[in-house]
Formats: C-alpha cells, structure tokens, sequence
C-alpha cells in the first residue's frame, strides 16, 4: 500500500482511494520513492530498447524524455518552472517570492529553464550514447542487402548507457530523500515547535470565542428552524478564515504548503542513508560489469588484445595509435584503464577497483549537488517547498546525466 501510494505521488498513474494512506504514514511511503525512479528507468530502458530498431538514435532519446515527462505528469519540471520564476522575479522578500511561486501562470525564466533542461537532458543522453557507439539498432548491410542487430556488436556499450539511463531518475528520487533528510533538522524542529506553540494559543482562543459564539447564536438558529449545531456556507467561511497561519505564511498559501511537509519525519536521514547506500551499491555493481565487458570490447575491436589481462602493448606508439584511432578512440576512459593495467601488471584487479572508485565518486558528488542545491533554495526561498522539492529532482538527474558523460569520456 505504501508502495502504491508512492506511484500514485510521483507519476500519474492513479490508485483506488481505499489505499490512500493518512498524513501521519505518508513518511512511511518515501522508501519506494527511488523504486519509482528505477521502474521509470527500467521502462525508459525497454522504450530506448524497442524504438531503436525502428528510429534514428536522436529521435529515440527525444522519445524517451517526452514520455517519462508524460508518465510523471510534469510534476518536477513544473517546480522547476515555479522555482526559477520566483528566483529570478528580482525580488528579495521571500514571501513575496513564495507568493511568485504559487502563481498558476509561468514567466519568462520558468519558460526558459524547462527549454534549457529538456534540450540538456536530451543531448547528454545523446552524446553518452554516441560516445558508447549505441546506434540504431538493426543496420542495414549493403553487401547482403538485409538488416542485422547490430546492438550485438556493442551489447556491452549498450548495458553501459542503460545504466545511467535507469539510475539516473533514481538518483533523482534520491535528491528528494536528501531535501527531506535536511528539513528534518534542529532549525526545522525549533521553528515548527514555535509555530505550534503560536497555534495552540491562537486555537484556545478561537475555541473560546466560537463557545461564546455559539450559546448565543443557538436561540436564534432555532427561531429560524435550524439545529444550532448546524452551519452555514457563511459560518464555514467564517471558521475557517480564523484559523491560524504560521509565521510568515501568507493567506493564499494555506493548505498548498502542507504535502511537502506531513512527509517530514525523524526516519527521514536513516531511510535516505539506507537508501543511497543499498542502491549505490547496485549501480556500482551495474557500472562495473557493464564498464568492464565495454572496455573487453573495445580493445578487441581495437585490434590490441583478445582481452583486458593480456594487454602488453598499449604503452608502444604502435598501441597508442591504434586505440587513438580506433572505434572507440575519443573514450580516454577506456585508455586510462588499460594504461593501469600495463603499469601496474596488476591484471583485472586494478580495472575494477578504479571503476568502482570512478562509479562511487559520481554517487557521492552527486548527493552533494542535491544538498547544495536545497541549501541554496532554502536560503533564496525561505523555506523547502514541493516547487522545490521538483526543481532539485531534475536538476539532479541533469547533473548525474553530466556527470557520467564525463568520467566515462575522460576520467
């Protein structure tokens, strides 16, 4: 049920309201938050797999990022949009840039940043594949006049790209647990206490007008044939404009602000710190199998060696000319490794244990991106709200997409 519930928060599908949970176990739900992201990722993994035999390699990517927008209901691009529109309103008053972000309307920077996101996310899947020599997946042999897979002339490549293509929306969800980690904390407790302190005060004394209020209006309501515990839309409206606000929170935002936060709970860090480290694990173990059948691959492809152990020529200019010029010859990653290998004639070892450092380090930088951006969206905003709960998602699964173009191009 939590489970469910979770689908139903981060993607459109919709769930029968017998399994809606209450407020106070919505906490509960934000363990499967990256299990979504890995189910978006593996169906975005399938989609990148079928339309590839039939579509241009760009077309496919365009493809898939319009669908996993489609399949989240944009929910996490909106607060991008939001949260750039009340950034860069001009406005340093933090209510007011709260209030920018609660608008229904999008300005010019909420535009601009969903264009400039969309058109990275879209070229950094590009080029990864390209730079993996992921291409279309049944080519057409002249010689032959027919098609053949070639995928299988690349599987390796090709696991390499799904990886970060199915570990990217996780590291996203990730970036969530990360914000959620952070809100729940000393500032966040005092502030909240203080808050309810207010609000308990306030509530007494509603309490004690509406009991005044209401054994006098009660004689009246009968003469009138009503019940005197009955209300009218006047009363409704009446009652519910006294309710208390917190500090700060201006009369339109009530009731919008208070998702973000029932999901607030002490098991905040220890669900994200188990959850970053059981699913980096698994991504560290993806990368490694994946990297490694990819480095094999490529240097058999390369004409410099039957397999990775063997290599016993890289370091000649002959060697170097070959990888340089090769099939796979502007991947410095692939030419790193097996410089290690002939270096320290350490054989497989010394491979795995710099891919699994490489792989461990995107984790890590990455989280600290999410926890920077918060940060910083906390300090501009004043507070973490669900925009920027979506604007930190997508940014980071951007910075985790550039991250993974990087080390495996260069590093």
């Amino acid at each position: 049920m939590r489970f469910l519930n979770a689908i139903g928060f981060l993607t459109i599908i919709k769930i029968s309201p017998k399994y809606y949970l209450k407020g106070q176990d919505y906490p509960k739900t934000l363990v499967y938050f990256p299990v979504v992201g890995f189910i978006l990722g593996l169906f975005a993994s399938l989609l990148f797999f079928s339309l590839n035999f039939i579509l241009p390699l760009f077309l496919t990517v365009i493809f898939i990022v319009c669908v996993e927008l489609i399949l989240t209901g944009g929910i996490h691009i909106d607060g991008l949009a939001d949260t750039f529109d009340g950034i860069f309103s001009g406005e340093s008053d933090k209510t007011k840039i709260r209030q920018i972000m609660k608008k229904g309307d999008v300005g010019v920077f909420g535009v601009l940043a969903v264009i400039f996101f969309v058109a990275i996310k879209t070229a950094l899947l590009y080029f990864t594949a390209r730079m993996l020599s992921v291409g279309q997946f049944l080519a057409f042999d002249s010689l032959s006049g027919s098609f053949y897979p070639a995928f299988k002339q690349n599987f390796f490549g090709f696991l390499v790209f799904l990886s970060v293509l199915i570990f990217t929306p996780v590291y996203g969800r990730l970036s969530m647990l990360c914000l959620f980690s952070q809100s729940f904390s000393h500032d966040f407790l005092q502030g909240r206490k203080a808050v309810a302190d207010k609000t308990a005060k306030n509530n007494n004394a509603v309490e004690n007008i509406n009991k005044v209020t209401n054994e006098s209006s009660k004689k009246d309501n009968i003469k009138y044939g009503r019940d005197g515990n009955e209300l009218t839309e006047e009363d409704r409206s009446s009652k519910e404009h006294r309710k208390p606000l917190a500090d700060g929170e201006p009369a339109e935002d009530r009731n919008k602000n208070s998702l973000s936060y029932a999901f607030i709970d002490r098991s905040n860090r220890e669900i994200f710190i188990l959850s970053s480290i059981y699913l980096s694990i698994i991504f560290i173990a993806a990368g490694i199998f994946s990297q490694l059948g990819f480095l094999n691959f490529s240097l058999q492809n390369a004409g410099l060696a039957r397999n990775i152990v063997s290599v016993q020529n890289l370091t000649s200019p002959h060697g170097f000319s070959l990888i340089s010029e090769g099939l796979y010859g502007q991947n410095f990653s692939m030419l790193l490794s097996t410089m290690l290998i002939e270096k320290f004639n350490a054989g497989i070892e010394i491979v795995v244990l710099v891919t699994a450092f490489k792989l461990l380090t995107i984790a890590v930088i990455t989280f600290l991106f999410a926890a920077a951006a918060g940060r910083f969206f906390r300090k501009r905003v004043g507070r973490i709200s669900g925009d920027v709960f979506g604007a930190v998602c997508v940014l980071t699964e951007v910075f985790f997409l550039l991250l993974n173009y990087v080390f495996i191009k260069f590093v």
